[in-house]
C-alpha cells in the first residue's frame, strides 16, 4: 500500500474480511478505552453508506484490496501532503483497526 491516502469514496476490503468498505473520512481521532487515537480512515459498509453506529475505522495497513478508487485532482494531493505533516506532529498514537460497538460488521 503507497504512503498516499486513498480519497474519498474508494472502496476496499479488510484483511480478514469479506465486506466492502467505502471510505467517508480521512484522519479520524477517535476515543477507544479512555485512550485517544487517530487511524487513516474512517468507512462505512457498502452498499448500506452512512449509519453513524457502524461506523469502521482504520489504518492503510489494514486494506486488503482496493476495489475502486475514488476521485483525486491536486487539492487531493494537497491534503495528502498536508496529512503526512499533521501525522509527524501528532502527540496521539495510532490506533488499532477498531468496529464500532452498535456495529454488526
Amino acid at each position: 500500500m503507497e504512503d498516499k491516502l486513498l480519497p474519498l469514496g474508494s472502496v476496499v476490503d479488510l484483511i480478514g474480511t469479506k465486506e466492502k468498505i467505502v471510505i467517508i473520512g480521512r484522519g479520524p481521532i477517535e476515543k477507544i478505552d479512555n485512550i485517544e487515537q487517530f487511524f487513516d480512515y474512517v468507512g462505512c459498509l457498502y452498499p448500506q453508506g452512512v449509519n453513524p453506529n457502524q461506523q469502521i475505522v482504520f489504518n492503510k495497513e489494514d486494506i486488503n484490496t482496493v476495489i475502486f478508487k475514488g476521485y483525486s485532482d491536486a487539492e487531493e494531493d494537497r491534503l495528502n501532503e498536508l496529512y503526512l505533516e499533521w501525522i509527524a506532529t501528532l502527540k496521539i498514537p495510532k490506533g488499532s483497526i477498531h468496529y464500532n460497538k452498535a456495529s454488526s460488521y
